[in-house]
């Protein structure tokens, strides 16, 4: 499951990464991956020169109001 997105410097895009892949990624630009994941999951950003990390937004669900009806 794509838990996390990765902006490249290249692209324009937020491409789908698993948490394997992004741990990869990190490792080749960060010492302590772990800490940097934690801060992903908490909900911040991370920028470096290789592309920016965020973890996936949540899917918005409908209003309550249209569920009742």
């Amino acid at each position: 499951m794509a838990d996390y997105q990765i902006r490249l410097k290249d692209e324009g895009e937020w491409k789908q990464v698993t948490r394997w892949e992004l741990r990869r990624r990190l490792s080749k630009c960060v010492l302590d991956v772990e800490g940097t994941i934690g801060e992903l999951d908490a909900g911040k950003l991370f920028r470096s020169g290789f592309g920016t990390f965020r973890k996936r937004p949540a899917k918005r669900k409908g209003s309550a109001t249209r569920k009742l009806f």
